[in-house]
Parts: structure tokens; C-alpha cells; sequence
């Protein structure tokens, strides 16, 4: 899934669809680590670093897999990491 936000040739026929509603959701992460950061002037990279360590949260998360090195009840703590290690 976390290609289809930046690789919407994926999909053929449906990039442009996508890119309509992935692109907006892009650019308010960007806002949003602009308003966060002391680097805002490299917002562009930290936002791509932080959507990647949510999204591996999330898949090892769904895959169960993050249970068997901590449990549920873990996983903002290592969002909140994820994130604040690029701010």
C-alpha cells in the first residue's frame, strides 16, 4: 500500500484519481512537519522518512509480527518515536 502513494502508475487508469486524493494528503503531512520542526526548510524529506516508519509500524502491527517483541499497548510509544526521530 505505501507505493501506492508515491507510485500511482501502479494502478493503470486509476493513477490520476489516486494521485488527486494521495497528493493532498502528502502535502498536509509536509504542513504539518513544517509547523513540528526546527528544519523546516528539509520538510520534504522528513515527512517521506516519517510516512515510512508509521507505515512499517502498521504493517508489522497488522501482521502480528510486533507481538512478538512487545505487545499492542506498545505501538504509539514506538509512533511517537518513529516520528520525533525526524523532527
Amino acid at each position: 500500500m505505501f507505493e501506492l502513494m508515491f507510485h500511482h502508475d501502479l494502478l493503470d487508469g486509476a493513477g490520476a484519481n489516486l494521485r488527486a486524493t494521495t497528493v493532498p494528503l502528502f502535502e498536509s503531512l509536509v504542513a504539518l512537519v513544517e509547523q513540528a520542526s526546527d528544519r523546516s526548510d528539509d520538510s520534504r524529506m522528513q515527512a517521506p522518512a516519517i510516512q515510512t516508519g508509521r507505515h512499517g509500524i502498521a504493517v508489522l502491527s497488522s501482521n502480528r509480527a510486533l507481538e512478538l517483541v512487545g505487545s499492542r499497548r506498545d505501538i504509539p510509544v514506538l509512533v511517537e518515536r518513529a516520528v520525533s526521530a525526524h523532527l
